[in-house]
């Protein structure tokens, strides 16, 4: 039984590895509305899998907007040191460089 289990779990990160590397591109509802129609089929699963890595970053679409602004940046600064003091987690400090940064 645990054998059957290990051997789903691995078949069924390698069926989402598309959905997986695209989880920060822009297109990543697109690649996973793909993968879970018709990764089955095999191609289906090729192009999401090519997709997902040729799939352009959320993060570099923001960077395309110009430089931050000053008031970005300190808040930016502002929320590192928070972090580094251990005052936010991990978690919610992405979670607020995202919101600062319009990438969601």
């Amino acid at each position: 039984m645990l054998a059957f289990i290990l051997i789903l779990f691995i078949y069924l990160v390698f069926y989402f590895l598309p959905t997986i590397l695209a989880r920060d591109k822009k297109d990543f509802w697109a690649i996973m509305l793909l993968n879970l129609s018709f990764g089955w089929t095999g191609i289906g699963w090729i192009i999401a899998m090519i997709w997902s890595i040729r799939a352009e970053s959320s993060y570099s679409e923001r960077l395309k907007d110009g430089p931050l602004s000053i008031a970005e940046a300190d808040k930016l600064i502002k929320l590192s040191e928070l972090r580094s003091k251990g005052l936010v987690s991990q978690t919610e400090y992405e979670i607020q460089k995202r919101r600062i940064l319009g990438v969601f």
